[in-house]
């Protein structure tokens, strides 16, 4: 016995509140209790007593005895290790020591002073209070996942394990209690994986839940980049300090589970650490950023169709040149393919493209099935090259670079990538002498119409770039759509030029 002060104060106080309660059963009063149904076939009943509601209604009494004073100041700085370890919430004195007496006489209908029952007690309470760290746990089931080796061992006290892993669970997860989960969330039936953040602290700190949850987010955000986009956590996470009772927290990031659970096998715990880390070292923001969002939830809907969006988006905000995703196709084929398979490439994003019309117009979300899970597998393969630096954040360039080296065709076998002229409009001086204009020229300039020779140069060239449906860019002539080198004119051979012509 550590503490003599502290194990006469609360036994005087039990022993003083033993006499008050057994006076109250002598004067009449009864323990109230209730029935409960065990057993299945045949049904069996038990009577269990109402000992702490017995013992609520007579606080008042029991606070005024003389014991309770030198038993709430023997507890007074150590209250809340009690309560925490407990799962209670608070640091007074006063609940601790209603609790303590409630367990000093739990399912009891006569109050004769247990002895061997407050030594019990008294020595869990000094281990308690002797410990001056705590191995915290924070548990929540991940849904839409198979773990192949019974326990996975991550980073910062992060791991992955399988259910019969961990002892005493919280009642709501195992199979008495899963009726029980709050929100009736009948989806606890379903884990096959349970996710658990551990670490020690102080015992009179608080449970680290904002720290559990962050680490559950990068280790969703990881998952879903490995390639297990269905994965869900469930809403209610639990938590304890030490051997302490469990209480639950909301999740906020939990998502839908999506289609079959994916597989997590061992060989893949390599690969998941290293995204686990590259998430938390990434400082990209902006599109990139953004684009994560995005990808996420898609992740997180229940439908294909409602996904289809969120991925476009994403998709946009890396590749497109315009709000309306123009070059968003070729540029995904030229990252996410080989030079044979982009036209495929490209014609499946353009299907997904306009699919999304076709639901936004007309409600027809039949192919997404078969779409949606394409577009979540390109934009998780870029997410992931740029995470991890294979490829610069600047995916338009980079995919510009591919298109231009291998001739920038397209699923349509017409040039895609072309140079733009850039200049501003400027006057002509003498010095500089009037520009040579071909025969070809003038007739181009003429077939716009003499209106446009006011408009600035790269208006001008705009109107040839863009030909009518029925034209191809093999009708426009290539001096009209590439600015002029300095060195243009010095010769006339072919290899003297800056850029594929």
């Amino acid at each position: 016995m550590r503490d003599r002060r502290l194990h006469d104060a609360l036994r005087t106080f039990g022993v003083e509140a033993a006499g008050l309660l057994t006076e109250e059963v002598r004067d009449g009063e009864e323990v109230p209790f209730v029935i409960e149904e065990r057993g299945t076939h045949p049904v069996l009943y038990r009577y269990s007593p109402l000992t702490a509601e017995f013992i609520a209604l007579r606080w008042s009494a029991l606070h005024r005895l003389p014991s309770y004073g030198s038993a709430a100041l023997a507890l007074e700085s150590r209250a809340g290790i009690y309560l925490r370890l407990r799962g209670l919430p608070g640091d007074d004195p006063e609940p601790a020591l209603r609790d303590f007496l409630e367990r000093l006489y739990d399912e009891s209908t006569t109050f004769a002073f247990p002895e061997e029952r407050f030594d019990e007690l008294y020595a869990e309470l000094e281990r308690m209070l002797a410990q001056a760290t705590l191995r915290a746990t924070v548990i929540a089931p991940i849904h839409g996942l198979e773990l192949q080796p019974p326990r996975m061992e991550l980073e910062d006290g992060l791991s992955l394990l399988q259910p019969g892993e961990l002892s005493n669970l919280p009642e709501a997860l195992t199979a008495s209690g899963e009726s029980r989960q709050a929100g009736g969330d009948d989806a606890v039936s379903r884990a096959t994986v349970m996710c658990a953040f551990e670490t020690d602290l102080p015992s009179d700190a608080p449970l680290p839940l904002p720290e559990a949850r962050a680490q559950f987010r990068d280790l969703l955000s990881a998952l879903r980049l490995a390639g297990a986009g269905g994965v869900a956590f469930s809403p209610i996470a639990w938590a304890r300090a030490g051997e302490g009772v469990w209480h639950p927290s909301p999740l906020t990031h939990s998502g839908e589970p999506g289609r079959e659970p994916w597989r997590l096998a061992t060989e893949d715990e390599a690969e998941l650490r290293e995204l686990l880390g590259v998430i938390a070292r990434s400082r990209h923001a902006g599109a990139v950023r953004w684009a994560l969002d995005r990808f996420e939830m898609g992740c997180a809907r229940a439908l294909d169709a409602e996904a289809l969006t969120d991925y476009l988006l994403g998709l946009r905000a890396l590749l497109a040149d315009d709000a309306g995703g123009a070059g968003v196709p070729l540029r995904v084929a030229a990252l996410c393919a080989g030079t044979g398979e982009r036209p495929v490439v490209q014609r499946r994003v353009e299907l997904a493209l306009e699919l999304e019309r076709s639901i936004v117009e007309a409600g027809d979300a039949s192919d997404a099935e078969a779409l949606v899970p394409e577009l979540e597998q390109y934009l998780r393969a870029l997410l992931r090259d740029v995470l991890c630096g294979y490829l610069d954040a600047d995916l338009k360039a980079t995919a510009d670079d591919l298109l231009l080296a291998t001739g920038g065709q397209s699923a349509g076998g017409r040039e895609e990538i072309r140079a733009h002229d850039t200049r501003a409009t400027r006057p002509v001086t003498e010095a500089a002498g009037e520009p040579d204009v071909s025969d070809a020229d003038t007739r181009e300039l003429e077939a716009i119409g003499a209106d446009r020779l006011e408009q600035p140069a790269e208006a001008a060239v705009a109107q040839v770039e863009r030909p009518e449906a029925s034209e191809t860019v093999a009708d426009v002539p290539a001096e009209a759509a590439v600015t002029p080198c300095a060195d243009w004119g010095f010769d006339e051979d072919a290899d003297s030029y800056s850029a594929p012509v």
